[in-house]
Order: structure tokens, then sequence, then C-alpha cells
């Protein structure tokens, strides 16, 4: 984050709860400038210092916008693009007896749905976070 080509030109965000929160503060001593996000429950966010509480609700519907937009689109080629696609089928939305929405999220064979979080989160800071520059490049060594 702090060498070209990424300095001054990306922001970073990470998940910021449990362990999150120590990467978090070790990051900021390395004067690493980045957004924690914490899932909560809900269907807004708000944002405290570095510290962004997201509803997982409001997370997903981002996503889910996106993808019906087709602003966001996969390259056929796309590394890792048949696990990310399994995973996002892995989302359910249930309701509970006091009509509370809850979002639930099965395995893979890949994992538990990391990937699929890391890219909702980074939509999320693209479209509430940080918005500016725009456009389409190559990622190299991301994975």
């Amino acid at each position: 984050m702090a060498r070209e080509p990424l300095r001054g030109r990306t922001k970073l965000i990470i998940d910021g709860s449990g362990l999150g929160r120590v990467v978090s503060d070790l990051l900021w001593e390395q004067s690493v400038d980045h957004h924690a996000m914490q899932m909560v429950a809900g269907q807004n966010w708000q944002r405290k210092g570095r510290y962004v509480n997201v509803g997982k609700t409001f997370l997903l519907e981002t996503l889910s916008m996106l993808f019906a937009t087709g602003d966001l689109t996969f390259a056929r080629d796309l590394p890792l693009r048949d696990d990310i696609l399994a995973e996002l089928e892995t989302f359910q939305l249930t309701s509970t007896a006091a009509g509370n929405q809850i979002i639930t999220q099965g395995r893979t064979a890949a994992g538990h749905g990391d990937i699929s979080i890391a890219l909702a989160a980074a939509l999320f800071g693209s479209e509430h976070l940080d918005r500016g520059f725009t456009g389409q490049g190559m990622l190299r060594n991301a994975f």
C-alpha cells in the first residue's frame, strides 16, 4: 500500500471484526491507511473513524445490485471465477419467528465464503466509502 503503483491510488478494506481489530491496529501503527469493516445486523452502515459497521444485508444488497445492473461482471478466464460464483450461490435469506431477516452462508469445496465477502467488501468500499477513480486494469499477484 505504501509503494508504487498502489500508493495514493487505492484504499484498503479489511475485516475489522474479531482478530481483524488487532490487524487493524498493527496496520495503523505502520501508517497504513485503511477501513476496518465490521459486519453487523441490519440494512445500513456507519463510519466511526477507520472502523465501518456495515449491515450484512446492506453489504449483500450492494453486491446484488451491481450484478443486476451489469456493473459487475466476471471475465471468463478470471482466476477463482468458479469458486466465487459457487460461494455466492450458498447465501440464503431466512426469517425468524419475530420477522427478522437472517442471511446465512454455506460452505463450498473451496471454503466458507471468504472470497465472496472480500468481493462484497471491495464493492461496498468503492460504492460508498471512497468514490473516485473508476477504471479498468490488470491486478497481478493478488492470489
